[in-house]
């Protein structure tokens, strides 16, 4: 189910829902700072780049002595079972469960975990600040909406923590701890996901099978499940061609429903494409993994697979339009970030903690970034490569 179809399911159904439940509660009041709880329960249903975000909140919750008890999508079953931060993975079809019998077995599930605290991970989704709320948990902390349409969503917390969007959004996370003391490093640092040896073995056999197992390797990520987020096809055919010509192999990594968009700029690159491999829908997220050490340096639209190949310390260079750098740009020493739209009235419009969505097609914001400005950028971010290992990180 496309985005835009949950986003509106969650208003209209859950919307209600939360304003039923919240009727005649007081707002959340500002507490003292109580101890990180024996056992909290955190929600984040979708969002690959998000939850790779608030690892470092989960690392340090982790090393207070907390248990974590994760409440999950399907896509996100796997890799993150293999995370030395999560304890127990509870996992929600959130696209089926709430139009099915199921929605009161999972409801049940949560009310029966024994749990001191929920933390709602996500800006503006009530789905998750009502599992919360279902759930025993005495504290349930989450982020202050400023859409009034979402004022019944903020009354379902006990601690609401405040959202400027001027921060980065690892931070912003980290934030959601206040109410136990916990206080963020500075610098706050992302932490590469864990992944097996079987992961690294399936990547080497794939890089094999596409003739470019020795070449050095460049990563893209060019689609994208939000069209407003994506920089024109034309763009990204236009740079691929140019690393080939000079030698690399470009591999485009996203997801299932990203293969014919990654296949169109494979055919504008034309005679050059045997060096580059359309590996969306191919490698698992554990092999993406895997895959970042190999790389060269990562380019990006603004999405999961950014923030993946900056977690892995690997330069990354991110293209920003209807979200802004400051609250998303690729998280590491070595990393950069291009955004025109600060002379545009629209941009950026990705603004969830207020409830609003990017919504247009060809966003003027994004094709304002030019093909010669994504050069230079990749110029800086090969120097930053052939720096000494652990250099910037």
């Amino acid at each position: 189910m496309r985005f835009e179809s949950l986003s509106w399911l969650d208003d209209r159904i859950c919307g209600p829902a939360c304003r039923l439940l919240a009727s005649g509660r007081r707002a959340p009041e500002k507490n003292a700072p109580a101890s990180p709880p024996d056992h909290v329960l955190l929600v984040k249903l979708r969002g690959i780049g998000d939850i790779i975000l608030a690892m470092p909140m989960m690392q340090a919750l982790k090393e207070s002595g907390t248990r974590i008890t994760f409440v999950t999508g399907p896509a996100n079953r796997d890799w993150l079972a293999r995370q030395k931060c999560i304890d127990d993975l509870l996992v929600v079809d959130f696209q089926r469960v709430w139009r099915s019998p199921r929605i009161f077995s999972l409801l049940r599930r949560i009310r029966n975990l024994q749990v001191d605290a929920c933390i709602d991970l996500t800006q503006s989704a009530h789905f998750s600040a009502i599992l919360g709320y279902v759930s025993p948990a005495a504290m349930r902390i989450g982020f202050e909406n400023r859409n009034r349409r979402k004022r019944n969503k903020n009354r379902m917390y006990t601690h609401l923590v405040p959202f400027s969007g001027s921060e980065h959004m690892a931070a912003c996370f980290f934030d959601l701890l206040q109410p136990f003391g916990i206080r963020r490093p500075q610098p706050l640092r992302l932490q590469p996901p864990a992944y097996s040896s079987a992961d690294i073995d399936a990547v080497s056999a794939f890089l094999r099978g596409a003739g470019c197992a020795t070449a050095p390797l460049v990563g893209i990520h060019a689609s994208g499940a939000i069209p407003a987020k994506r920089w024109p096809f034309s763009g990204w055919a236009e740079i691929c061609g140019d690393l080939i010509h000079r030698g690399y192999a470009v591999i485009a990594v996203g997801g299932d429903g990203e293969q014919e968009a990654v296949a169109s700029i494979a055919a504008a690159i034309g005679s050059r494409s045997p060096r580059f491999v359309n590996a969306a829908g191919r490698l698992t997220m554990m092999q993406l993994f895997a895959l970042m050490p190999r790389l060269k340096f990562f380019v990006a639209n603004d999405g999961g697979p950014m923030h993946v190949a900056a977690a892995a310390g690997l330069p990354t260079l991110g293209l920003f339009g209807p979200e802004v750098p400051r609250r998303y740009s690729p998280l590491n020493d070595s990393s950069l970030a291009l955004y025109k739209g600060g002379d545009l009235a629209c941009s950026p419009c990705s603004k969830p903690y207020e409830g609003s969505w990017p919504t247009c097609r060809r966003p003027l914001c994004l094709s304002a970034i030019t093909p010669a400005d994504v050069r230079r950028a990749i110029g800086d971010l090969e120097q930053r490569s052939a720096a000494p290992a652990g250099a910037g990180h």
